[in-house]
């Protein structure tokens, strides 16, 4: 048997026109002349159920009858007609602190209201402390409520109400209050009222927020009650009512849908939402407040079958935003503009997608992995991968079903920007329960304000129409050189040698070191920019983190050889003390050839650690090479290396069970010298044959 039951209930006011009370108008001079009284219905013949243990969301604008049913449910009001069937004890969160007492003092109306939530004396005593704690008012619970703030007097009512321990709770709207902390807070708490099996019906605008705390949603229509099969179908069906209201535009291409709406883009695929009830969101920084696009002012300035321009008038701030947006070929393209007014200090400006959690994987630059999953614990967005300087395009890849079940990869590039924007992926909190790409451009001190006039800021793209491993090969071939059956492919810092696709370097593959005030600096630990290309070169730029100074790798084909130069550009004068380039491989390499001679490598030594050079001869040389009975045949040549370099090789401890080739730079003279101009400082070849 259902714990609520509404049977064909409709609500009737009578509305009030004017002034016409105040002005001796209307009453019962208005029934004697024949003035009819008007009427509209709150709510029209509505009808369900709620299950005992469920969760259910309503929905709708402004006036569509949310709270009046609510009350209804709670017995504050009674239908006009129809009937309201409630079996438990209800505890209504409608008007948080209702039946508060000024005059009395915090504890006195924490029995108070216990008592009218229908909580015996015993009841409240055994609940008190916990009231108190979640309330943080302990400091505070003697004195009268009339000294207290708004926030305090939130925070005591929501306490009282959450610990009567009910049947039933009605919330109205009231997640919305308060500061951010107690927001999150008091989610956190419905979410374990709902885990201990209470009934839920939920009010709320925060759609994010019903779509991850309820089994079901229903929208509220002028008064009617419309109901799909899902909540996430419910609310995306409510996103194009709103929409059709507000004038928005809607792009189809296939399986492919766009809305363009107030200030939030949201995307569909085969009607199923991929970016949850928040969408694609802009939000601009300035003097120390956020302020969302979304509370802007919009209209549809030009519109067709696969495109439109929103122009967006902020309400607090001097600023219009233009967007305009096209989708062709399953690619969404993404120009946004900002006109100023008049001068204004912004220090950020920061774009935010929310994709859904079935977008399980990612890809960054040329790093791949998995998000981790979104526990209750997560009262805050947590990072999942640490932005790097200069990416400019990242994807996201979805667990998929068969059929029309299935969800596009989404690849996101970076095309224009007028400040730097980094890129960033992030898991929201628990109760959003989504995926969230943060686009942030900063916009340094230097420049502020902006002066009145037009600006570019950015140019995203958003690409649903290729596989993931087609995504995945294009980002890894922009990061690789090849020549012939040799490919060379960068990864933050490291460079990957195959041979007819098979990998024959390990761990740390090739990779550079700087020795500065004696620590070392390798390659991987810089902070890389993202590839450049400049005809068949690529170039990749990387920032030390604990020095002042950038290195610059460049890879390009060298007829049957990957030629890779390295230079050095210092912040400021600076001397380093040693440099060395050098590639590790795995142990099956057993021989190799310095130009002062040639060994065979050692067995390793269970439980050395001590990385081992082998050779003793160490005179300037420009070539070394590594040789396996099983694996191609590597060398390492300097030809053209403008800084004297000698060879050597290493055994590296028995965990990492590794050869190493090693082209060291060391100063006979003391330390080098390096100024702000840029220097090559090696040059050299790889080059790869059969064993």
């Amino acid at each position: 048997m259902a714990i609520i039951e509404v049977k064909n209930v409709t609500k009737r006011f009578r509305t009030h026109r004017g002034a016409s009370m105040l002005l001796g108008r209307g009453g019962p001079m208005a029934w004697l002349l024949g003035q009819r009284r008007r009427y509209f219905n709150a709510l029209d013949d509505v009808t369900f159920e709620i299950e005992a243990g469920e969760s259910v969301g309503i929905i709708g604008a402004n006036g569509s009858g949310k709270s009046t049913l609510l009350k209804l449910i709670g017995g504050v009001s009674v239908p006009t007609t129809g009937e309201i069937t409630v079996r438990g004890r209800v505890a209504s969160l409608l008007e948080l602190g209702a039946g508060f007492h000024p005059a009395l003092s915090g504890r006195e109306n924490v029995y108070l209201n216990g008592t009218i939530l229908g909580m015996s004396r015993a009841q409240i005593d055994a609940v008190y402390p916990h009231i108190v704690a979640f309330a943080e008012l302990a400091e505070f619970i003697d004195n009268p409520v009339d000294t207290y703030s708004s926030g305090m007097y939130v925070r005591l009512g929501f306490s009282v109400a959450v610990h009567s321990n009910p049947d039933i709770f009605l919330v109205d709207e009231v997640l919305a209050v308060g500061d951010e902390s107690f927001q999150r807070k008091c989610r956190v708490r419905i979410g374990e009222l709902k885990d201990q099996g209470k009934t839920i019906v939920f009010v709320s605008h925060d759609l994010n927020v019903v779509n991850t705390l309820c089994d079901r949603v229903v929208l509220l229509s002028k008064g009617s009650l419309i109901v799909r099969k899902t909540p996430r179908e419910t609310i995306d069906y409510y996103l194009r009512l709103v929409g059709q209201d507000k004038g928005v535009h809607t792009m189809r291409q296939g399986p492919i849908e766009l809305l363009a709406a107030n200030g939030r883009l949201s995307l569909f695929h085969n009607e199923r939402s991929l970016t949850p009830t928040t969408g694609i969101e802009l939000v601009l920084m300035s003097m120390g407040a956020d302020h969302n696009a979304q509370f802007a002012d919009w209209s549809i300035a030009e519109s067709g079958p696969g495109h439109c321009r929103a122009i967006g008038r902020m309400v607090r701030l001097p600023v219009e935003f233009i967007w305009d947006v096209r989708l062709e070929d399953s690619v969404i393209t993404w120009r946004i503009s900002m006109r100023c007014e008049r001068s204004l200090h912004v220090t950020e400006i920061a774009i935010n997608m929310f994709v859904i959690p079935e977008y399980s994987r990612w890809l960054y630059a040329d790093l791949t992995g998995d998000f981790p999953a979104i526990l209750p614990s997560d009262t805050t967005s947590t990072h999942v991968v640490t932005h790097e300087t200069g990416v400019r395009s990242t994807a996201v890849f979805p667990d998929n079903g068969e059929g029309e079940s299935s969800l596009p990869a989404i690849l996101v590039r970076l095309k224009e920007s007028a400040y730097h924007t980094q890129l960033m992926w992030a898991n929201t909190d628990y109760m959003t329960g989504s995926r969230i790409l943060r686009a942030n451009m900063r916009i340094p001190s230097t420049e502020q304000p902006l002066e009145p006039g037009e600006y570019d800021l950015m140019t995203l793209e958003f690409d649903l129409g290729q596989s993931e491993s087609a995504i995945r090969e294009d980002v890894l071939q922009m990061h690789t050189v090849t020549a012939g059956p040799l490919a060379a492919r960068f990864q933050q810092g490291r460079l990957e040698i195959r041979h007819k696709g098979e990998l024959v370097t390990t761990d740390m593959h090739l990779w550079s070191s700087v020795f500065r005030g004696n620590l070392w600096n390798n390659s991987d630990s810089l902070r890389w920019e993202g590839v450049q290309r400049d005809g068949d070169t690529l170039l990749f730029v990387g920032e030390s983190r604990r020095a002042p100074f950038f290195e610059s790798w460049r890879l390009w084909r060298d007829g049957d050889a990957i030629a890779i130069q390295i230079s050095i550009r210092a912040k400021e004068p600076m001397s380093i003390q040693e440099f060395h380039f050098s590639l590790m491989v795995p142990a099956n390499y057993r021989d190799w050839e310095l130009p002062g001679g040639k060994g065979t490598f050692p067995d390793f030594i269970q439980g050395e650690e001590d990385w081992i050079h082998l050779n003793d001869d160490y005179s300037e040389g420009g070539e070394g090479a590594l040789l396996s009975e099983s694996m191609p045949r590597i060398r390492l040549s300097l030809d053209h290396c403008p800084e004297p370099f000698c060879m050597t090789v290493l055994n590296t401890g028995s965990s990492l069970n590794s050869r190493v080739l090693q082209a060291l730079w060391v100063s006979s003279h003391g330390a080098h010298t390096f100024d702000t101009n840029e220097r090559i400082i090696f040059d050299g070849r790889i080059i790869v044959a059969p064993a």
